[in-house]
């Protein structure tokens, strides 16, 4: 249905944000502490991530893939 390269262009990194917000998920429900939600670290946990070079790239690059993906909705 569509070409390949269109398909690229919209859902270009998909996969990296699927497996950025799968660890970042399970790293923040290790550090909630639902009885006593101000003592969780999630602070903590928010910059451990985005301080890795890669996360921070993906966190980012939706911003760059989103003006690809809206190129792709002109073309027919």
């Amino acid at each position: 249905m569509f070409p390949a390269e269109r398909v690229a262009a919209i859902f270009g990194n998909v996969e990296q944000i699927y497996e950025f917000s799968r660890t970042f998920l399970a790293d923040l429900q290790k550090h909630i502490v639902t009885d006593e939600p101000e003592m969780s670290q999630i602070g903590a946990c928010f910059l451990r991530h985005v301080s890795l070079s890669s996360s921070a790239e993906i966190i980012t690059s939706p911003q760059s893939n989103l003006r690809r993906a809206a190129s792709q909705r002109t073309h027919s």
